[in-house]
C-alpha cells in the first residue's frame, strides 16, 4: 500500500524541481530495509551488523553476547514514545559496545566479504531503475546508514550500483595489513544521530551544496533527521513503514508525506524522478 498524506506537497514538489532542473535535485536515504527489502522468503532480513551477529562467523560466545544486545537495546530503539535524546544515547552505547565485541572476537575484512555475498539479502524492486535515472541525471544518492559501510559497498558492487552519483555515509570498519579489524574510521554513526553527522568535510560535498531540492528515503521516523546538515530549500520525505503498521501508522503519518508498507519497492519514487525529468 502506498499512502500519500499530502497530494499537493508531491505535486507542487515536483512542479518546483522541474522548472529548476534536475541540477537542483539531490537524493538522501538510509539503507537496510529502506533500499533493500525487509523480508525475503518471508524472514525478516538483518541489517548489516545484524548480518555479522546470525552468520555464525564468529565464535558462538560473540553471537550469543551480541543476540543479548539485540534484546536489551532494541526495545528502545524503537520506542515511539521515549525523546529522541533520550533513545541517541542509548543507541550510542549499544553500537560501541557491540563494535567492541567485533574488535574482541576477531572479524576480519575477508569475513566482511563472505557475509556480504552468502547472507540474505536483496535490494527492493526499482532499485536498477532507480539508479539509471538518477546517475544518467548527474542526481546525486547520498546513503546514510548507521550500519557497516565496508558491507553496503560490496552488496552495492555485486549488484553493479556502485555508480559514480552513490555516495555512501556509514560505520566503515578499519583494519590492519593482515586484515584483522582494530576499530572504526571516525566517529560512530548510530540510528538516532544521522542529523549530527558533519558531511561539510566529505570531497563530494561540493556537488551537493548548492542543490537546494531534497527528496529523504527512511524505514524509521527518525530518518527524517537525516537532513538536518543540508541546507535545503524544499523537501519531500517519504518512509517505508515494514513492521507493526497499526501501532506505528500514525507515527509515520506526522512525519513522512508518504508512507509504503507491506515490503512495497522504489516504483513510486521512480515516478516521482520521471516526472522531474520528462
Amino acid at each position: 500500500m502506498i499512502e500519500i498524506i499530502n497530494p499537493k506537497n508531491i505535486n507542487l514538489f515536483i512542479k518546483v524541481v522541474k522548472d529548476a532542473g534536475v541540477g537542483s535535485l539531490h537524493v538522501i536515504t538510509d539503507f537496510d530495509r529502506t533500499l533493500t527489502r525487509a523480508f525475503v522468503d518471508g524472514h525478516k532480513v538483518n541489517t548489516s551488523f545484524g548480518a555479522i551477529r546470525q552468520a555464525n562467523y564468529l565464535p558462538a560466545e560473540y553471537v550469543r553476547r551480541a543476540n543479548e544486545y539485540y534484546d536489551y537495546y532494541h526495545p528502545w530503539e524503537i520506542d515511539p514514545d521515549m525523546s529522541r535524546a533520550e533513545k541517541a544515547a542509548i543507541m550510542r552505547e549499544w553500537w560501541t559496545r557491540h563494535l567492541e565485541l567485533l574488535v574482541e572476537y576477531g572479524l576480519t575484512e575477508s569475513k566482511i566479504n563472505e557475509i556480504a555475498q552468502l547472507s540474505k539479502f536483496s535490494f527492493r524492486s526499482g532499485m536498477d531503475k532507480f539508479i539509471k535515472l538518477t546517475s544518467r541525471n548527474n542526481i546525486p544518492v547520498v546513503i546514510m546508514s548507521a550500519g557497516m559501510g565496508n558491507m553496503i559497498d560490496r552488496r552495492l558492487a555485486m549488484a553493479g550500483f556502485d555508480w559514480g552519483n552513490i555516495y555512501v555515509v556509514a560505520n566503515y570498519l578499519d583494519f590492519d595489513q593482515k586484515g584483522q579489524m582494530k576499530g572504526i574510521k571516525g566517529e560512530v554513526i548510530h540510528s538516532l544521530n544521522k542529523y549530527e553527522t558533519t558531511l561539510t568535510h566529505y570531497p563530494w560535498y561540493e556537488n551537493i551544496a548548492s542543490r537546494k531540492n531534497v527528496i529523504l528515503l527512511g524505514d524509521s521516523v527518525d530518518d527524517v533527521g537525516m537532513v538536518e546538515g543540508f541546507d535545503y530549500h524544499n523537501l519531500i520525505k517519504i518512509g517505508w513503514l515494514n513492521d507493526e503498521v497499526d501501532k506505528l501508522m500514525s507515527s509515520y503519518r506526522r512525519v513522512f508525506d508518504v508512507v509504503i508498507t507491506e515490503d512495497n519497492g522504489l516504483e513510486y519514487v521512480n515516478n516521482i524522478l520521471r516526472g522531474i525529468i520528462a
